[in-house]
């Protein structure tokens, strides 16, 4: 080959160089830019930073998805779909099942011993960080749509771009909410009102988003949509297998302190329905968001979460409400839609996740370091098996020093409780073979070993968990082989006496806050005591017992309005 061919093939071959080196930069261009807009366009987010909705419901049972209860009436086949299209977990459990604790904790990732958010008399202190700052000074835009409840200000918070405050107690029409600094009158049904609010946020926002909608629904008052106002009036939901009140080993406790029972079936039907009702709205609304998300294309790239901050019993023992240390009040429905982490389908069953893994979770779905001190894990850590819970603690911190705090360790075998009481006032439920916690087994010889390993398992987790309350034991006792605790607390006689047989102090409790003075009588029918009792005082009623011998005696309460006699024998 010439020279002057070989340059021309050697000009050629610079050329093709040339442009595919300008194909490659071109393409190298393009897909940059795309992924610029991907990451700012309304319609096609990064999935670096998803957006996040948050979907809690205010007091729903465990058994109020269906997906979780074989047997309801109800299907809820858009709150299902967020665990069909993504995870389900199956023991997911509050550490303290009451609103403002178990809020607090989802936000900060900590125990309410920790925050200071115990009871509903208490409030999240402002030193400790909540996921919601935390994404806002990340550059979240972050919005509050429904309840807050980790304090008593309706004022709007500096960490939301977006304030629409409900009350939390509501009427749910025509109640007084807060936009912003203004408030207005909701003249249409709340749950109608947040579902616009949230609709029309994901239609704007362009950029990452976190939006907090915290329904009402379904905490009473049970005030539906009129088009499901008597939806359930024809039909019958079953009654709970643990439907009978203790009348064995259970503590005073549970039957005085929170005064919410479901006298019989009956009862239990007409509240069951008109929850129901409520509940009913809130499944069209989680539709309606799932929907919207969908047509604007960023379903996929925004982490939908459907929760509660508690569960709830309406029955159970013929209880109703929570806080209380059992399955119903404790265990909670979540369910995650996010496909970067998990497959359709998807389940955790195998664990314990609580509450206080909700803010880990979603500062790691952000890509934000958890360095804030959580007492939480992610789920994608539980998920892939990088984490694991086999047990935990629950508290109640009641507000009336007057009532027993509780603490309690649950794992897979069994859960023990432990009430502050002057007298020792366990319960022990074998989790495998009785999930309906019906017998207390603390005095059950062959129980023993199981009740001492429990004590101990309380002490090291209360000092793990940074448990450093001090307990005040306050009067109560364990009551064994009773009539029904629904019957005892009637009208006929507000009365509960404890020791039975009695030794140095008679401790009483009466349901009515007042003055009553007593007179002992033995069986002689000689007074031998005297006195008076302030029930209206945190002390409740104790009756000396050291000048009493061995008998039995009649004790007679009477005030201005009131007389009441009673039975109860003293043992020394």
């Amino acid at each position: 080959m010439n020279s002057i061919g070989f340059k021309k093939k050697l000009i050629l071959k610079k050329q093709f160089y040339r442009s595919v080196k300008t194909c490659c930069l071109l393409l190298l261009f393009l897909i940059l830019s795309k992924q610029k807009l991907y990451s700012q366009s309304g319609s096609t987010r990064s999935l670096s930073r998803p957006n996040i909705l948050i979907i809690t419901a205010d007091d729903l049972m465990w058994s109020g998805v269906s997906m979780n209860d074989s047997l309801s009436i109800f299907p809820t086949p858009n709150i299902n779909r967020i665990g069909m299209e993504g995870l389900t977990v199956k023991n997911y459990y509050s550490t303290n099942a009451i609103c403002i604790p178990g809020r607090a904790t989802m936000l900060s990732g900590k125990y309410g011993h920790i925050t200071g958010a115990v009871n509903n008399c208490t409030q999240l202190l402002g030193m400790f960080k909540t996921f919601p700052q935390i994404l806002h000074d990340s550059g979240y835009y972050t919005a509050l749509c429904g309840k807050w409840m980790v304090n008593n200000s309706s004022n709007p918070r500096p960490e939301f771009d977006y304030w629409l405050w409900t009350p939390y107690m509501t009427s749910y029409i025509n109640d007084t909410c807060q936009y912003f600094d203004s408030t207005f009158i909701a003249t249409g049904h709340i749950t109608d009102m947040l579902t616009d609010s949230v609709l029309s946020l994901i239609g704007r926002v362009d950029t990452p988003f976190c939006i907090l909608l915290n329904h009402n629904a379904p905490h009473s008052p049970y005030i539906p949509q009129p088009q499901f106002q008597g939806m359930f009036d024809n039909s019958f939901f079953h009654v709970p297998g643990n439907f009978p009140a203790y009348t064995n080993n259970y503590p005073t406790e549970i039957y005085r302190y929170l005064n919410f029972f479901v006298e019989d079936t009956n009862e239990f039907q007409s509240v069951t329905r008109s929850y129901y009702e409520l509940l009913a709205g809130l499944e069209v609304s989680v539709g309606k968001i799932l929907d919207s998300l969908s047509a604007l294309g960023v379903l996929d790239q925004t982490m939908v979460i459907f929760t509660t901050d508690n569960g709830f019993m309406i029955g159970p023992h013929q209880l109703m409400g929570k806080q209380y240390p059992y399955e119903e009040v404790m265990k909670m429905p979540l369910m995650i839609r996010y496909p970067p982490w998990f497959q359709a389908g998807s389940t955790i069953d195998s664990s314990f996740v609580l509450n206080p893994d909700f803010a880990p979770t979603i500062l790691d779905a952000a890509g934000i370091p958890q360095n804030y001190g959580m007492q939480g894990s992610s789920v994608r850590n539980i998920y892939n098996h990088t984490y694991r819970r086999d047990e935990f603690m629950y508290e109640v911190i009641p507000c009336q020093d007057s009532v027993a705090q509780v603490r309690a360790v649950r794992t897979p075998y069994f859960q023990y409780n432990r009430y502050y009481c002057i007298d020792t006032t366990e319960e022990l439920f074998d989790m495998v073979n009785d999930k309906l916690q019906i017998t207390n087994l603390v005095k059950n010889q062959l129980y023993q070993n199981v009740l001492y390993q429990y004590r101990i398992k309380l002490d090291s987790l209360r000092t793990t968990l940074n448990d450093t309350m001090t307990i005040e034991n306050v009067p109560c006792h364990l009551v064994v082989n009773s009539l029904n605790p629904l019957e005892q607390s009637g009208t006929d006689f507000p009365f509960v006496f404890y020791p039975v047989p009695a030794t140095e102090k008679l401790f009483i409790h009466s349901s009515r806050p007042a003055v009553f003075s007593f007179e002992l009588f033995n069986s002689m029918g000689q007074k031998v005591k005297t006195g008076t009792l302030n029930f209206s005082s945190t002390q409740g009623g104790i009756i000396n017992l050291d000048e009493i011998s061995s008998g039995v005696y009649m004790a007679i309460f009477k005030n201005a309005c009131s007389f009441y006699s009673s039975k109860f024998t003293v043992i020394k």
